[in-house]
């Protein structure tokens, strides 16, 4: 045995991704996998498919944004891109969360996203909300940059409600003695929390997070 005299660095994501290429190489030895990356506020990824068998060559691309961190969101990206190639191959492929409930809205308005100050923090939001057009506005974002141009918060919100009715006014959760009480337990730690993102203010919270939301 060789010992290590530090602790293991090997992160979940990585040693996933590992394992999901031994695998697939294990299935079709003949099938030669090529990755390449490309990196700017986003992680993309290319997987290159080989079979020396019949010769056929396919390539997949997907991006992800840099969370919670640049190695970890480039390593999603990569399994991304090789899980689409080993499907095309007819193995079924099922991440851990596929048969989860999706996660209940955050009351994504666009007053809301208008209020973002850069599209990195819009795409967080996105992300944060679970939001079903996040990967239309991750390809958008990518093909504008491809390009030349830099898309602007208002292309990216105006996308999110093309062909969307009308917003309808949020409507309040709690008012007088339990938006007191929901206050009391979060004034402290709102502003360190996730939804500092979300919601605008500690008030705004209180009035329209959900029940789930206000029991963490």
């Amino acid at each position: 045995m060789i010992r290590i005299k530090i602790a293991d660095p090997l992160f979940p994501e990585l040693s996933e991704y590992n394992r999901l290429l031994s695998e697939f190489k294990g299935l079709f030895p003949h099938v030669s996998v090529t990755v390449t990356r490309r990196s700017s506020d986003y992680a993309m990824s290319t997987a290159c498919f080989t079979d020396s068998s019949t010769g056929r060559i396919e390539s997949f691309f997907s991006i992800y944004p840099h969370s919670p961190n640049a190695a970890v969101g480039q390593v999603k990206a990569d399994i991304m891109s090789v899980v689409q190639g080993i499907r095309s191959f007819g193995v079924p492929v099922e991440y851990i969360d596929s048969v989860q409930e999706p996660r209940e809205s955050l009351h994504i308005t666009r007053a809301r996203l208008s209020g973002c100050v850069s599209i990195k923090q819009m795409v967080s939001m996105l992300e944060d909300a679970n939001h079903e057009r996040l990967p239309e506005v991750l390809s958008f974002i990518e093909s504008k940059r491809a390009s030349g141009g830099r898309p602007s918060k208002r292309s990216v919100v105006d996308l999110i409600f093309s062909g969307a009715k009308e917003e309808k006014r949020a409507q309040p959760m709690r008012t007088g003695l339990e938006w007191a009480q929901v206050k009391s337990r979060w004034k402290d730690r709102f502003h360190d929390s996730k939804f500092a993102k979300t919601y605008k203010s500690l008030d705004e919270f209180c009035t329209f997070a959900t029940d789930q939301e206000c029991s963490q």
